[in-house]
């Protein structure tokens, strides 16, 4: 599986792409890819073409979350959203479903956040596979 984290805190990301590759270890290979800004992000995925994207939206080349959010559109496969920003009203979590993300995932990460998260970031690729019709080996 495929991973692209767009995160600009590059301790974060790099934390957050160890504990998904140990949780990973017991069921194949993971390859992951960090961005730091949205920009980047965007063009690494046309690149690298991950199966699914972790997306940070407090980002420090965008005004606000909303304009991260908006940019879901733009980024390749399903999204799935890892926010420190608070969100006790909820506004960043409903506006994530509203631009398309996957799922939404709340920092800081403790053993039973990341195996949730990995399970739903697997569950995100089957279900774009399911919606594109492409098989479990990447065939149509």
């Amino acid at each position: 599986m495929k991973i692209l984290i767009i995160e600009d805190d590059k301790g974060q990301a790099e934390t957050l792409a160890k504990l998904l590759k140990k949780q990973r270890e017991r069921q194949g290979d993971l390859d992951v890819e960090c961005a730091p800004t949205l920009h980047d992000g965007i063009s690494k995925g046309q690149m690298f073409k991950p199966d699914v994207t972790l997306l940070d939206p407090g980002l420090p080349d965008v005004s606000d979350w909303k304009e991260s959010l908006n940019a879901i559109k733009e980024l390749p496969r399903p999204v799935v959203v890892v926010t420190g920003l608070d969100d006790r009203d909820h506004q960043i979590t409903l506006a994530a479903f509203m631009a398309g993300a996957e799922d939404v995932f709340h920092k800081p990460f403790c053993t039973t956040l990341t195996d949730r998260l990995l399970s739903a970031v697997t569950s995100a690729v089957l279900r774009y596979r399911a919606r594109m019709g492409i098989l479990a080996n990447g065939t149509r």
